[in-house]
């Protein structure tokens, strides 16, 4: 197989390599080029119909801020039903993590149902929530706190910083980096006008395929990494997602997401 860094788009929100690398797996090419008279989904297997396929794929999520084209897949590559799954399985539970909604709160990245995630903050020492809406921030508290606040006149309002631990060992982000990574190989054979209809030939990617779709019985994780690359006064001009990108590290393939001050890291395998 023949995988290739590819440059989507100049836009910040998915900044990929400029250099084109190939990589060649321990797969076979020609059979990997031969045409598939029928489309499949890569995750599922069933036959694309036009009526089984009338979404299109999020690469990343819109409730990141994905309105990027080239970070989309068209209709008629994957079917509805793993959309859906991918939506409510695997998207929404990385969504929920508290820093993930804590940067699209600090980016003010809206919901589906335009909703901001509200944040957790620390007014004279009691705990707050601030909710926003429309222009406005709304600051919920008990009645004790607001008669502090109105007493003390504090400058400052503390809101959590990120919290490493909400990433350690989690299956929801293993499974989240796999996704990605996943569409992101099927957005590079699109570019490159190969089939990408027959990974289930492919023991590598058909590992990948199946732990996306199915997860694992013993949550097992593919190896990740993630660390904070920035500070939040670093990010606070740029969109909360950053780049997509591959790259080699003691040749293993790798998958790099930054998102605002995060940087994940997805190791995929060893390259022959």
């Amino acid at each position: 197989m023949i995988f290739s860094k590819i440059t989507k788009s100049t836009n910040r929100s998915f900044i990929c390599s400029n250099n084109i690398s190939i990589i060649t797996f321990n797969l076979i090419y020609n059979k990997y080029m031969d045409n598939i008279k029928k489309a499949v989904c890569p995750f599922c297997g069933q036959i694309i119909t036009k009526e089984n396929s009338t979404s299109k794929e999020h690469i990343l999520p819109e409730s990141l801020g994905n309105k990027n084209p080239d970070a989309i897949l068209p209709k008629g590559i994957i079917c509805d039903n793993c959309n859906n799954y991918f939506a409510r399985e695997i998207e929404k539970d990385f969504l929920d993590i508290k820093t993930i909604k804590l940067l699209r709160s600090y980016v003010r990245i809206r919901t589906k149902k335009r909703k901001i995630p509200p944040v957790d903050v620390l007014v004279c020492g009691d705990k707050a929530k601030v909710e926003f809406s429309y222009g406005d921030i709304i600051m919920k508290c008990d009645a004790s706190t607001i008669s502090k606040f109105f007493k003390e006149k504090p400058k400052m309002i503390f809101t959590k910083a990120e919290d490493m631990e909400d990433f350690k060992n989690s299956y929801t982000v293993s499974r989240f980096l796999a996704k990605i990574f996943a569409e992101y190989t099927i957005s590079v054979c699109l570019e490159n006008n190969i089939n990408c209809n027959d990974f289930s030939k492919y023991p590598e990617f058909q590992e990948l395929f199946h732990y996306v779709r199915y997860g694992s019985k013993n949550r097992n994780l593919f190896k990740y990494s993630v660390t904070i690359y920035r500070s939040l006064s670093e990010a606070i001009s740029d969109d909360l997602i950053s780049s997509i990108s591959t790259f080699t590290e003691n040749n293993i393939l790798c998958m790099q997401f930054t998102l605002y001050t995060l940087k994940f890291i997805l190791y995929f395998g060893k390259i022959i």
